[in-house]
């Protein structure tokens, strides 16, 4: 449970926790960083902010999600494929289509 929410308040908190990330990540602009990395380091900034969870152990955990990633290439290429079955599912013109008509017909 506490995962689910950390994910969706990491979503629903992106924009600001980005702003945030931007204004700290000396040398490295955010799109630079591999995606993974960047998510790992969203949902510590998450549980920093939103969360009561003790910076220590935000951190700790955001360290050892990396470390477990870098050190398993099977998990990293895991979760590449399916983050890529899901682009080539979701992303299709058709879905483009139906969001651009959606928001059009909520205009009219």
């Amino acid at each position: 449970e506490f995962t689910s929410r950390l994910i969706y308040a990491t979503i629903h908190h992106q924009q600001k926790i980005d702003e945030i990330l931007k204004k700290s990540c000396d040398h490295w602009a955010l799109p630079r960083m591999a995606v993974i990395d960047r998510n790992i380091l969203r949902m510590a900034a998450c549980e920093l902010l939103y969360f009561s969870t003790p910076p220590g152990i935000a951190i700790d955990e955001a360290v050892e999600n990396l470390t477990y990633l870098l050190d398993h290439e099977d998990k990293r290429e895991e979760i590449a494929r399916a983050g890529q079955q899901r682009t080539l599912r979701d992303h299709t013109i058709f879905n483009r289509c139906q969001l651009i008509d959606n928001v059009i017909q909520s205009k009219l």
